[in-house]
């Protein structure tokens, strides 16, 4: 498993076929904000893609 990097942003932008994705496991705890937010800031446009 990778270590996230360090995000200092609180927020981040997802397009839409990616709201469902981040609802539903934020919803269930499957997943947690910050790792939303270290995907996209992976991201050379910063916007987490669902895959």
């Amino acid at each position: 498993m990778r270590a996230l990097p360090a995000v200092t942003s609180r927020d981040f932008r997802t397009t839409p076929a990616g709201l469902h994705d981040v609802h539903a496991n934020l919803s269930i705890g499957n997943l947690g904000f910050e790792e939303y937010a270290a995907w996209a800031h992976d991201d050379p446009e910063g916007i987490y893609r669902s895959v």
